[in-house]
Protein backbone atom coordinates (compact mmCIF):
# COMPACT_ATOMS: atom_id res chain seq x y z
CA UNK A 1 0.00 0.00 0.00
CA UNK A 2 1.22 3.50 -0.79
CA UNK A 3 -0.05 6.74 0.69
CA UNK A 4 0.35 10.36 -0.29
CA UNK A 5 -0.44 13.14 2.18
CA UNK A 6 -2.20 10.63 4.41
CA UNK A 7 -4.44 9.35 1.61
CA UNK A 8 -4.36 5.95 -0.08
CA UNK A 9 -2.55 6.40 -3.40
CA UNK A 10 -2.20 2.78 -4.51
CA UNK A 11 -1.83 -0.85 -3.59
CA UNK A 12 -0.54 -4.14 -4.94
CA UNK A 13 -2.03 -7.52 -4.22
CA UNK A 14 0.35 -10.37 -4.93
CA UNK A 15 1.33 -13.76 -3.58
CA UNK A 16 3.95 -16.48 -3.82
CA UNK A 17 2.35 -19.57 -5.42
CA UNK A 18 2.94 -22.59 -3.14
CA UNK A 19 4.64 -24.63 -5.87
CA UNK A 20 6.65 -21.67 -7.24
CA UNK A 21 8.10 -19.92 -4.20
CA UNK A 22 10.54 -17.90 -6.32
CA UNK A 23 7.73 -16.37 -8.43
CA UNK A 24 5.75 -13.32 -7.38
CA UNK A 25 2.27 -13.56 -8.91
CA UNK A 26 0.81 -10.07 -9.15
CA UNK A 27 -2.96 -10.17 -8.94
CA UNK A 28 -3.65 -6.44 -9.05
CA UNK A 29 -1.86 -3.10 -9.14
CA UNK A 30 -4.17 -0.17 -8.42
CA UNK A 31 -3.11 3.48 -8.51
CA UNK A 32 -5.45 6.35 -7.63
CA UNK A 33 -5.95 8.78 -10.54
CA UNK A 34 -4.23 11.58 -8.57
CA UNK A 35 -1.05 9.47 -8.38
CA UNK A 36 -0.89 8.19 -11.94
CA UNK A 37 1.98 9.03 -14.26
CA UNK A 38 4.56 8.96 -11.45
CA UNK A 39 5.65 5.31 -11.74
CA UNK A 40 3.97 4.51 -8.42
CA UNK A 41 2.85 1.05 -9.56
CA UNK A 42 6.36 0.15 -10.61
CA UNK A 43 7.85 1.54 -7.39
CA UNK A 44 5.42 -0.56 -5.31
CA UNK A 45 6.47 -3.67 -7.26
CA UNK A 46 10.15 -2.82 -6.73
CA UNK A 47 9.45 -2.45 -3.01
CA UNK A 48 7.91 -5.94 -2.93
CA UNK A 49 10.89 -7.40 -4.79
CA UNK A 50 13.28 -5.79 -2.27
CA UNK A 51 11.59 -7.37 0.76
CA UNK A 52 13.53 -10.07 2.60
CA UNK A 53 12.02 -13.46 1.83
CA UNK A 54 13.08 -17.05 2.56
CA UNK A 55 13.89 -17.44 -1.16
CA UNK A 56 14.73 -14.69 -3.63
CA UNK A 57 12.17 -13.83 -6.29
CA UNK A 58 13.41 -14.78 -9.75
CA UNK A 59 10.40 -13.67 -11.78
CA UNK A 60 7.01 -11.97 -11.77
CA UNK A 61 3.90 -13.38 -13.37
CA UNK A 62 0.65 -11.52 -13.98
CA UNK A 63 -2.29 -11.52 -16.33
CA UNK A 64 -3.21 -8.45 -18.38
CA UNK A 65 -5.83 -7.87 -21.04
CA UNK A 66 -4.57 -6.75 -24.47
CA UNK A 67 -6.18 -3.29 -24.20
CA UNK A 68 -4.76 -2.44 -20.75
CA UNK A 69 -1.91 -0.36 -22.11
CA UNK A 70 -1.01 1.40 -18.82
CA UNK A 71 -0.39 -1.97 -17.10
CA UNK A 72 1.48 -3.30 -20.10
CA UNK A 73 3.75 -0.24 -20.13
CA UNK A 74 4.37 -0.53 -16.38
CA UNK A 75 5.39 -4.20 -16.59
CA UNK A 76 7.50 -3.57 -19.71
CA UNK A 77 9.31 -0.72 -17.90
CA UNK A 78 9.91 -2.96 -14.88
CA UNK A 79 11.39 -5.64 -17.13
CA UNK A 80 13.58 -3.12 -18.95
CA UNK A 81 14.82 -1.51 -15.72
CA UNK A 82 15.79 -4.94 -14.39
CA UNK A 83 17.34 -6.13 -17.66
CA UNK A 84 14.81 -8.96 -17.81
CA UNK A 85 12.68 -10.48 -20.52
CA UNK A 86 8.92 -9.99 -20.67
CA UNK A 87 7.34 -13.01 -22.34
CA UNK A 88 3.64 -13.10 -23.18
CA UNK A 89 1.44 -16.13 -23.77
CA UNK A 90 -2.28 -16.99 -23.82
CA UNK A 91 -3.80 -17.68 -20.42
CA UNK A 92 -7.55 -17.14 -20.00
CA UNK A 93 -9.75 -17.01 -23.12
CA UNK A 94 -12.77 -14.66 -23.10
CA UNK A 95 -15.35 -17.46 -22.78
CA UNK A 96 -14.10 -18.24 -19.26
CA UNK A 97 -15.51 -14.90 -18.09
CA UNK A 98 -19.17 -15.78 -18.65
CA UNK A 99 -21.83 -14.03 -20.69
CA UNK A 100 -20.50 -10.47 -20.40
CA UNK A 101 -18.10 -9.10 -22.98
CA UNK A 102 -14.58 -9.59 -21.66
CA UNK A 103 -11.19 -9.67 -23.30
CA UNK A 104 -8.83 -12.56 -22.90
CA UNK A 105 -6.21 -12.32 -20.18
CA UNK A 106 -2.63 -12.85 -21.33
CA UNK A 107 0.08 -14.17 -19.02
CA UNK A 108 3.13 -11.91 -18.73
CA UNK A 109 6.24 -13.56 -17.30
CA UNK A 110 9.01 -11.13 -16.36
CA UNK A 111 12.43 -12.46 -15.50
CA UNK A 112 14.71 -13.98 -14.65
CA UNK A 113 16.09 -11.37 -12.28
Amino acid sequence: MATRQGQLAGFVSAYLPPKQSNVLFVWQVAVHPMARGRRLGQRMLEHLLARPLPQPIHSIETTVSPSNQPSRRMFAALAQDRGAQCVEQPMFPPELFGQAEHEDERLLRIGPF
